[in-house]
């Protein structure tokens, strides 16, 4: 379990000192966990809280301390889980909830907090959602200083949708590798295209008995975010480190 370490910064006092600004707490890797915003020590504008690999978990907007206004909750992967309007405390409108692969789980309309319609919809396995869909509430990572990044061509480097978790569940070891304990890091350059796509992965530094090809087959199994340069989405290549660990 990932330790919070709860660091507040507070950007400018009144003369009674009380707290405005964003207050900012941090997760052990340095990614932010939360940003709230305060007016006289009441949550006022738009507050976030994020997961420990950086993507969206909720934002949710404040007046006077009440809730007024669109929330969303989401998963890890930058998948919307919910979204739904309130005024003042109290629902009111359209309410949606999906399931985790993007698709439409319920809609749900309020009429001042009462529930007045509902619509279940079945788990629809065969639903893909879209690379604009994830990055929702993906890429969304601050840390309090400047973390490691994979070399790329492009403003932003495309990066697997759900983070290297998402290659590793597509990874399998190979038996031979397995059977004489090999272990090791497998690097590969991989050249994603606009539509998040893999197009091309060609093995950098390998450490054989198979690993190598069950990188590159992992990798094009995965989808991905793509590369952004100068706000647009890009062709843009990646070097992406695979560990073969037996203890995984």
């Amino acid at each position: 379990m990932i330790k919070e370490i709860f660091v507040i910064f507070v950007l400018f006092y009144s003369s009674t000192f009380s707290q405005n600004g964003i207050a900012t707490a941090y997760y052990s890797n340095d990614v932010v966990r939360y940003e709230l915003s305060y007016v006289n020590d009441v949550l006022e504008g738009t507050s976030f809280w994020y997961y420990p690999n950086g993507n969206l978990e909720s934002q949710k907007t404040y007046n006077n301390g009440v809730l007024n206004g669109v929330v969303r909750n989401f998963f890890e992967t930058g998948l919307v889980k919910d979204e739904f309007y309130v005024m003042q405390g109290i629902l009111d409108g359209v309410a949606k909830h999906y399931y985790e692969n993007g698709s439409l789980k319920e809609v749900k309309y309020y009429e001042n907090g009462k529930l007045v319609k509902e619509t279940k919809f079945e788990f629809d396995a065969s639903y893909i959602s879209s690379v604009t869909e994830y990055e929702r509430g993906a890429r969304q990572k601050k840390t309090r200083k400047e973390v490691e990044k994979p070399l790329c061509d492009a403003d932003i480097c495309p990066e697997p949708i759900g983070g290297m978790d998402a290659i590793m569940n597509n990874l399998v070891y190979p038996v031979e590798a397995e059977k004489y304990g090999l272990e090791g890091i497998v690097s590969v350059i991989v050249t994603v295209g606009s539509d998040g796509y893999v197009t091309e992965a060609n093995v950098l530094s390998g450490i054989g008995l198979g690993c190598d090809e069950a990188a590159v087959d992992a990798i094009k199994m995965t989808r991905f975010l793509p590369g952004v340069y100068k706000e647009r989405k890009v062709e843009a290549s990646v070097i992406i480190k695979v560990n073969f660990n037996l203890k995984r």
